[in-house]
């Protein structure tokens, strides 16, 4: 009586269709597999995608052949840090489109996390750090950094950026010159560089002397003329100071010719090599130089701020880094290494870095595809703008960076100063998401066109049209 009550009074137990169920559970076994299959061959192609260094023959064959498929462009835009948009038909906050990256440099994600975990373990644990590990890490990535830049590491420190560089090599030098000594440098030269020249020298009373260069420039050999006409000129010059790559021109100077003739001069050859190592394959031992400063963070896919100085071993004991610190009365790499309590985190990180790169290709499969993108572009914006690039010899034009002029119209509604040239940098990301590099060529406003593994012909081709289509606003309102 009681179950009868019960059944009544409870509902019916529902009927399950096993068979329905086991053709879902097939349905989603299935997908399941396809999911996975997909994330395995994902992360094996990422895996021969990385293979750039390996040893394994048949691997090295296969990185080879796909590399082109999947380390450059689109595919590989995932890998970094930047955030570009898919699509160029419209832009809003937060998407840039980009055709500047000299500047301040781009980072994969590896490189990244990299970076990050190494100051995870300094904040787990700051005195073992400090104490017992810094030292290891950080002599590991000079060594592997030395190696790919064709030096000794016995040769070679980091330092924070080119500035901070040429200041220790200022500062260290200057106090041994004589009252009419002077320092040589250009008017191609970066202007943190010459202001940096300019008080260095007035603090020690040493003459600054500037050797003054016009577009278009014809030859290697006229470059180094040039400079041996100074030193002919100017007997009391004892220190010469010349770009690799200079920065506002992007014009590629002949740093092993005039290291020649800085020393058949008795003088101390600086450069400043802040674009070339990663765009360029170096040799520094070879250029016969006494000191050679680039920067990691631009090309090399270093975090910020991280940079090398080679220091020629007969000037071991002059060169003093920019702070005195505990191991101020020990060897070169003693007084660099430990600058008191700071972030050593990008320093360690630059091997990483380096190696990261030679894992995708090396620097001769970048260049294979970044200087032909960065050609195309030129070619694009001459053609849509109506204007030219800067005429240099093509031996003297950097990889990754070339110069085009501005239509005339900007120079009039801008100005041709270099602060008019930084406040159109401004007003370009601010209102309309384009990030350029405005600089000033012979009194001309015009951009330093560059790119990246990652850079597609679609931003170049929005920045054209878009620079087009300004330029013709602007001489409406004129």
């Amino acid at each position: 009586m009681a179950q009868l009550l019960l059944k009544q009074l409870l509902p019916a137990m529902p009927v399950i269709n096993t068979d329905r169920l086991l053709e879902n559970s097939k349905s989603i076994r299935i997908i399941g597999s396809v999911v996975g299959g997909i994330h395995i061959t994902y992360k094996l192609l990422r895996y021969i995608a990385m293979a750039g260094n390996s040893k394994n023959p048949v691997l090295k064959f296969l990185h080879e052949k796909l590399r082109w498929y999947l380390n450059c462009g689109m595919l590989i835009r995932t890998e970094f840090g930047m955030v570009l948009p898919w699509q160029y038909i419209w832009l809003h906050s937060g998407n840039y489109a980009v055709v500047n990256y000299g500047s301040y440099g781009t980072v994969p994600n590896a490189v990244m996390e990299h970076n990050l975990n190494i100051q995870k373990e300094m904040e787990a644990g700051p005195d073992k750090f400090f104490r017992t590990v810094l030292n290891n890490k950080y002599a590991a990535s000079l060594q592997r950094v030395a190696l790919n830049v064709g030096c000794d590491v016995e040769n070679l420190v980091f330092v924070d950026n080119i500035t901070e560089g040429i200041s220790c090599t200022l500062r260290s030098f200057l106090s041994d010159f004589g009252d009419d000594d002077g320092v040589l440098c250009t008017n191609l030269a970066y202007s943190a560089v010459l202001k940096s020249i300019r008080i260095n020298t007035d603090l020690q009373d040493v003459k600054m002397y500037q050797l003054d260069f016009n577009f278009p420039i014809r030859t290697e050999d006229e470059v180094v003329e040039e400079f041996e006409n100074m030193l002919q000129s100017h007997k009391n010059i004892k220190m010469v100071i010349f770009d690799h790559i200079t920065s506002a021109s992007a014009v590629v100077l002949p740093i092993k010719k005039l290291g020649d003739l800085c020393r058949k001069y008795e003088v101390v050859s600086v450069v400043d090599g802040a674009h070339a190592p990663g765009q360029m394959y170096l040799q520094v031992e070879s250029y016969g130089v006494d000191v050679y400063i680039g920067n990691l963070h631009k090309w090399y896919y270093t975090p910020k701020s991280c940079a090398i100085m080679y220091i020629d071993p007969k000037y071991h004991d002059t060169m003093q880094p920019s702070l005195v610190s505990h191991n101020c009365y020990g060897d070169l790499h003693a007084r660099f290494r430990k600058q008191g309590t700071r972030n050593y985190a990008a320093h360690i990180t630059a091997g990483f870095a380096v190696e990261y790169m030679e894992k995708i290709g090396g620097i001769g499969f970048l260049q294979s595809y970044i200087t032909p993108l960065v050609e195309f572009a030129v070619e694009l914006f001459t053609r849509t703008w109506n204007t030219t690039e800067l005429e240099i010899p093509d031996n003297m034009k950097a990889p990754y960076m070339r110069i085009v002029f501005l239509p005339d119209i900007f120079n009039e509604v801008y100005g041709t100063t270099q602060k008019d040239g930084d406040q159109l940098v401004v007003d370009l990301i601010e209102r309309d998401n384009v990030v350029m590099i405005i600089t000033v060529v012979g009194g001309r406003l015009a951009t330093r066109v560059s790119g990246q593994i990652f850079s597609t012909k679609s931003e170049y081709v929005y920045v054209a049209n878009f620079i087009k289509t300004r330029a013709q606003e602007l001489e409406k309102r004129q």
